[in-house]
């Protein structure tokens, strides 16, 4: 009796198994939203794109600064289609609804990043560039990787030394 339970047992843990296989086969290998955000960076390089047609550059036959933009946008629409082709022609590929697109870019972490971004530019006319980039960067830092604070601080008051040598006192550049 004994022998025959443990059979049965070591079947149902079989099947389990092989189902647990095959739902990983059948799972999407992309993150949710990841057409819809292909989607939307198509339509925002492109309306980029048409509007710097609207300058002096290479499609009109002068090569001057305008036309950086031009070859750059373009290339950035170019990849973007790659990119697109790339995550449809995927193995098993499945779309995920508008929902879990949300739900999966507006996570968290996500929204506590917009919201340093917005403290950053509110800050930034009262503490000026040293002071709120230091904290914006090591907050950054520190909110996507909680390990090692020293070393981030020290990293952090690194760049900002790095740009204001280079910007500042190399460049000249008025820094906010």
């Amino acid at each position: 009796m004994e022998k025959k339970e443990k059979a049965e047992d070591a079947a149902k843990q079989e099947i389990e198994n092989t189902a647990d296989q095959t739902d990983r086969q059948d799972a999407p290998k992309h993150a949710a939203g990841e057409i819809w955000f292909l989607g939307l960076m198509f339509l925002m390089i492109l309306a980029l794109f048409l509007d710097s047609l609207k300058l002096k550059g290479i499609f009109t036959g002068f090569t001057n600064p305008s036309s950086l933009p031009q070859i750059f946008l373009l290339l950035l629409f170019f990849l973007i289609i790659l990119v697109t082709c790339r995550t449809l022609f995927r193995d098993k590929f499945k779309e995920r609804s508008f929902k879990e697109a949300i739900k999966y870019l507006v996570s968290k972490d996500v929204v506590i990043l917009l919201v340093m971004v917005l403290a950053y530019l509110l800050l930034l006319p009262f503490l000026h560039f040293t002071i709120t980039s230091l904290i914006f960067l090591f907050g950054t830092m520190y909110l996507l990787d909680r390990r090692k604070p020293l070393q981030k601080l020290l990293i952090s008051i690194g760049v900002i030394a790095g740009v204001q040598l280079i910007f500042h006192y190399l460049m000249q550049v008025v820094l906010p």
